[in-house]
């Protein structure tokens, strides 16, 4: 199936009132239908709809789109003229933008060798044997021990006018550091950073007697044009566990995703979500790259990631925090919650058949659709 596209021209053309495209439930749509071409003919309908789409055979999406139809008759037979523009419908968090990102730290064990360590030898060079005992990694340079601390969010919100945090610190692990360089201090330079929310969808439909999954993959880059990268210079990580952590993301302006408007491949970034055939979980990959004493280390990981939905503009309240963790795994939202009038049918009911050939009746299945469930 094929997402429906803009269509306007001047035979027929859909204008909405400030040129806006998205619109949340129960909101009142107003624009016009025009065109450039004049139509003087004593028999013309106009038509205008907001439709949507959502089954298909082989896959399934939710969209809206406006649809003019403009018929007329021309030399005894009736003719027509469409225009379609289609809307985005965002998902609403009730309450105000997310103030709690619960900032997770993780800690990576790193170390370095490296005569800079030593005083005053900060801007030396390696002699020729000393590059030779170094690439048989046989050198007898001091080695310091390090422990990376990240803070990355467990949860981001799109269209939040907040800053996403990303905090980094050095620890110093002095049981596993040269004793000529024990307790001096060291300095450390971030010279890149990567971000990138990986999202992953899985969907189980009923193909005859067997269920089959199908997943999909594909990733975003967090960094958007605003970001300084690579990072500014002078962008120190300390090296010390009695500093606080610098904060990558405000230092760097790591904005979450705007709402409605930035797009992966060719989408938009979803809330996750987790449903009774449809799972759609994300992660974040980060890799940091840094130089102390002229050695460059890098560190990278991969965490799971909540993205909720945007908060509605026209909300008061305080903020709402986001659930509290409980187990992390990558598909770890619990299914929706419905009133028992509004729930929805089991997967067994529809089949994940085309709804013009009917439903699939529970004794044409074998089994039960497997429920998505934490680990």
């Amino acid at each position: 199936m094929v997402m429906t596209k803009l269509q306007c021209g001047p035979d027929l053309g859909i204008a909405l009132e400030g040129d806006r495209t998205a619109f949340r439930l129960g909101e009142t749509i107003r624009g016009c239908v025009s065109r450039e071409t004049p139509t003087v003919l004593p028999d013309v309908v106009v038509k205008v709809a907001v439709l949507g789409r959502y089954v298909d055979r082989s896959e399934s999406y939710v969209e809206y789109f406006i649809q003019a139809d403009l018929w007329y008759r021309s030399q005894g037979s009736w003719d027509s003229v469409a225009a379609t523009l289609p809307i985005y419908v965002p998902f609403i968090r009730p309450g105000a933008p997310l103030a709690d990102y619960q900032v997770v730290v993780m800690g990576v064990h790193m170390s370095a060798s490296s005569h800079r360590f030593l005083p005053g030898m900060g801007d030396a060079k390696l002699s020729t044997s000393q590059k030779m005992k170094k690439a048989f990694n046989i050198s007898s340079a001091p080695t310091c021990g390090l422990k990376l601390q990240i803070g990355f969010p467990s949860y981001i919100q799109i269209g939040n006018p907040g800053l996403v945090p990303f905090q980094a610190r050095l620890v110093p692990q002095w049981e596993r550091t040269s004793e000529e360089i024990l307790n001096i201090p060291q300095r450390a330079r971030l010279t890149g950073i990567s971000l990138e929310i990986l999202s992953h969808c899985r969907i189980t439909e009923q193909r005859g007697s067997s269920t089959v999954d199908t997943e999909y993959k594909f990733s975003m880059d967090l960094f958007g044009e605003k970001c300084a990268l690579p990072p500014p210079p002078d962008l120190e990580i300390p090296c010390s566990g009695a500093v606080p952590p610098i904060d990558i993301g405000q230092c760097c302006g790591l904005a979450s995703p705007p709402d409605g408007s930035f797009v992966v491949r060719d989408g938009m970034l979803t809330p996750s979500f987790n449903t009774f055939n449809i799972a759609l979980a994300h992660s974040l990959a980060w890799t940091l790259r840094f130089e102390i004493a002229g050695e460059v280390l890098v560190a990278e990981g991969l965490q799971a990631l909540t993205v909720l939905p945007p908060c509605d503009p026209a909300e008061k309240n305080l903020p709402v925090p986001p659930p509290k963790r409980q187990r992390r795994s990558y598909f770890e939202m619990a299914p929706p919650r419905y009133d028992a009038g509004d729930m929805p049918p089991a997967f067994s009911e529809i089949g994940g058949a085309d709804t013009r050939e009917g439903r699939i009746s529970e004794e044409e299945t074998s089994s039960q659709f497997p429920t998505l469930t934490t680990e």
